[in-house]
This record gives structure tokens, C-alpha cells and sequence, in this order.
């Protein structure tokens, strides 16, 4: 009693998830599995499992391929089911839980690191100095937030055009997802 920490329903089969919703659309088989492309605005994750409308299981996301405008999904086939028995534009779902936002996926604005004015390198200057300088001290306070505010202008202003980029698709990104 009380010794295993992990909660594993591995034995237990999956019922149908409570809610789903459109992942893509089948396009062809190949090699045993069905090539989908992708409608929906979020990314799968890999070994998500699939439906058709009615919640009946077809089988799991293998691969995630494509560039970042125009996504594809390979899917391993279920007990069962032939991945050349589904016709081109028959529509495939996906549990709602097992989606993630695009943005996961791009890249973040600024890049890893502190910032040239970093509040950690503030205030060791200011612990260094005697108490005598607190007025040059509240000055520099006041400099770096104005410093402060201009930055986060400039990244609100550099995220804007970021999504305008995506949004007119000028810059595709391929990427693959590993989990």
C-alpha cells in the first residue's frame, strides 16, 4: 500500500473522449497508413488517437510533416481498419484535449539570456553603494524603468509584426514535434 506513485491505466482500454472535433481531412494511404492533411489551426500531439464523426476509433497519430502554413499528419491504422478504405476528403477528428496552439511551435521573440539592463545587476550596484547615494540611486531607478517600458514597447511592437508575418504566411517554418 502506498508505495507506487504513478497512476498507469495502461491495461485499461480508452473510451471515446468527451469531446472532439475536426483534425484534417484523408488524402491517401502509403505504406499501411493514411496520409491526412491537416484543417485544424492547432498542432496534434504525436500518438493522439483519431475518429471518424460518430467517436469510432481508426487509429493514432504517427508523424507530423509539413511546413508550419500547410501541416500533414501520417497515421498508423487501428485493429481492423485499411488506410485505402477511407476516400480523399473524408473528415477525421481528434479528442480536443489532444491539440496545441501553433505558437508552441515558433520561435519566441528576444532569445535566451538577461537583458542589458537587468534588475539582478541593479541591485548588486545599489547594495554596493552607501546610503549616501540613495538619490543617484532612485534616479537610476527611475531611468531603468523608463528603460524598461521602451523594451517591452519594442517586443510588443516586434510580436505584432511577428503575427502579421504568420498570418500572410511569409515566412513557413517546417518543424517536427517530439514529446
Amino acid at each position: 500500500d502506498g508505495k507506487g506513485k504513478g497512476k498507469s491505466k495502461s491495461w485499461e482500454p480508452e473510451g471515446p473522449p468527451d469531446h472532439i472535433e475536426e483534425v484534417g481531412e484523408a488524402m491517401h494511404n502509403c505504406e499501411d497508413e493514411l496520409i491526412i492533411k491537416c484543417t485544424n489551426e492547432r498542432i496534434p500531439h504525436f500518438n493522439a488517437r483519431l475518429f471518424l464523426e460518430n467517436k469510432e476509433e481508426i487509429g493514432k497519430v504517427d508523424e507530423i510533416f509539413g511546413p508550419i502554413n500547410s501541416v500533414y499528419l501520417s497515421a498508423k491504422m487501428g485493429e481492423g481498419m485499411k488506410a485505402d478504405s477511407f476516400k480523399a476528403g473524408k473528415k477525421l477528428y481528434i479528442d480536443t484535449m489532444k491539440l496545441l496552439p501553433l505558437a508552441r511551435f515558433l520561435p519566441m521573440p528576444g532569445g535566451k539570456g538577461k537583458t542589458k539592463n537587468s534588475n539582478n545587476n541593479n541591485s548588486n550596484n545599489n547594495s554596493n553603494n552607501s546610503n549616501s547615494n540613495n538619490h543617484n540611486n532612485s534616479n537610476s531607478n527611475k531611468n531603468n524603468n523608463s528603460n524598461t517600458q521602451q523594451q517591452q514597447q519594442q517586443q510588443q511592437q516586434q510580436q505584432k509584426q511577428q503575427q502579421k508575418n504568420r498570418k500572410n504566411n511569409k515566412h513557413p517554418i517546417k518543424f517536427a514535434l517530439f514529446f
